[in-house]
């Protein structure tokens, strides 16, 4: 296994052994890999293989569950950190480290243009109920209401699964566009991303998506959050853009809600 050594020409191979987020975290370490002087081959799922595609020094991706080429040394992408001994005061900044197709964005640039409000704000309520601590990270779209009552604000759906249904189940005139219509994988996410003023999430792969663009996002995090977002901070050294909400105890988000509103109301009137 690599162990963050010169590849001195050598073929690496890097793989994603874990979920969408962390791959979409992770990935950033694939330009520094192959800073050390080789190629470098990524395996990882293929919902994400057109957003790595943009990533710097990849000179080759596999989808995961395909032959694979042949390579000198390989790496799970999750042990890249080690391999580079990262610190606190190392993490890499080279972000945005992803980008988003140009048609893609025009779509939906025009798509937004339909809504003239001030501010295009992107939601994500829930994540895949496959994860372990699902319960504790995913919402209700309802929960969100109270954000809805901010004024002169676009907000459009990212969810582009699990929850759509709950648009539909909302009381009265519908407050937020549903975009599944035209989200088929993470790279129509991605350029619709691009778009938007901010995306507000819960912990899931869209939160790293949009932090891996650049692009201001605001996290919604369940107690205990996961080890990434450490304990007590309001930003992350893994994303520059990126905002950390969190609840005081566990299963308690209307605290959370009430803070994102009241944060949502100040940019809006700075907006004005």
């Amino acid at each position: 296994m690599w162990d963050g050594g010169p590849l001195d020409g050598n073929i690496l191979l890097i793989h994603a052994e874990q979920g969408f987020g962390d791959s979409i975290q992770f990935i950033r370490y694939a330009t520094l890999a192959a800073e050390r002087g080789g190629q470098v081959i990524v395996e990882g799922p293929e919902a994400l293989l057109e957003v790595f595609s943009t990533v710097k020094g990849i000179g080759q991706l596999v989808p995961q569950g395909a032959a694979l080429p042949d390579f000198d040394l390989h790496v799970p992408m999750m042990s890249l950190p080690l391999a580079f001994r990262t610190t606190l005061e190392t993490i890499p900044q080279n972000v945005p480290y992803i980008s988003a197709d140009a048609a893609r964005c025009e779509f939906w640039r025009a798509w937004l243009a339909e809504n003239d409000a001030a501010l295009k704000v992107g939601l994500v309520w829930a994540g895949r109920p496959t994860h372990t601590g699902d319960r504790q990270r995913s919402m209700q779209l309802r929960q969100f209401l109270p954000i809805f009552r901010v004024p002169d604000v676009d907000f459009v759906s990212l969810q582009f699964d699990r929850g759509i249904e709950q648009i539909a189940q909302l009381p009265g005139r519908q407050p937020i566009r549903d975009a599944s219509a035209d989200i088929h994988d993470f790279a129509d996410t991605a350029a619709l991303v691009s778009q938007l003023d901010l995306v507000i999430a819960v912990d899931t792969a869209v939160a790293h998506l949009a932090g891996a663009l650049g692009k201001p996002v605001w996290v919604l995090l369940p107690s205990p959050p996961d080890w990434r977002w450490m304990l007590r901070c309001e930003d992350s050294p893994w994303y520059p853009a990126m905002r950390l909400f969190r609840q005081q105890r566990a299963l308690e988000w209307d605290p959370v809600i009430a803070r994102v509103r009241e944060e949502l109301q100040t940019l809006v009137e700075a907006r004005a």
